[in-house]
């Protein structure tokens, strides 16, 4: 996983691309759940990244990870 390569890299902060979720055809909603579910895994585990941001690059798919982070905050 990315992070694990953050993490050996003693990074602080690391950044995904929703690759795959425009010109691909990637359901947006799915790669919102999937990316959150990951990092939220590691995230209970360790406080070693920072930062993490989603990098969205359509307004569709910045609306679904926006949605996700909602339905999974309790916000």
């Amino acid at each position: 996983m990315a992070v694990a390569i953050a993490l050996q890299h003693s990074l602080r902060s690391i950044a995904f691309p929703a690759i795959g979720t425009g010109a691909m055809g990637f359901p947006a909603q799915l790669a919102a759940a999937i990316a959150f579910a990951q990092t939220s895994r590691f995230l209970l585990r360790s406080s070693a990244i920072g930062t993490i941001v989603f990098v969205c690059f359509e307004p569709e798919t910045h609306l679904c990870f926006q949605n996700e982070f909602l339905e999974i905050s309790g916000w």
